[in-house]
């Protein structure tokens, strides 16, 4: 099994988290690695940064900066395919539709994706937070009651 991690809004979001997870699905015999957005110019910085942190990654994939005015979502969702990742972590640029729209209809249903909702609380595409959603909803609820 392969399985990607994005850096931004996700994995320097949740540290611990991947800190644990990565080397515990290698354990069990899953190659780990990165797919991110982050130009290829910084990869070595980023790789030492997890090896500071006693990680060791099975790959990394890095955007070339000539394909930087690609959008990230189509460009992820390519290497996806191409490179046969089953499973991504990704905060989907903070759940915006464009960028979730463009991974999955160009990946279809060969990569499987896990994504946060609302990476810490961060404006979405809308720019609204959570608990901006929840008071709208909670303010619906009061005028039109669910029985």
């Amino acid at each position: 099994m392969k399985i990607a991690c994005d850096i931004d809004g996700m994995v320097k979001s949740y540290p611990e988290f991947f800190q644990y997870l990565i080397p515990g699905l290698q354990s069990e015999g899953c190659e780990v690695g990165l797919l991110t957005g982050i130009k290829e110019d910084q990869s070595e910085i980023v790789i030492d940064a997890f090896k500071k942190k006693g990680i060791t990654l099975d790959f990394a994939y890095f955007k070339p900066e000539e394909l930087n005015k690609l959008p990230n979502g189509v460009w992820k969702a390519v290497i996806c395919r191409y490179k046969k990742i089953d499973y991504l972590f990704d905060d989907f640029q903070h759940d915006n539709p464009e960028f979730v729209a463009d991974f999955i209809e160009t990946i279809g249903d060969a990569t499987v994706p896990f994504t946060t909702i609302m990476s810490k609380n961060k404006p979405d595409a809308n720019g609204n937070t959570l608990k901006d959603y929840v008071e709208e909803i909670i303010q619906y609820l009061e005028k039109n009651p669910i029985e």
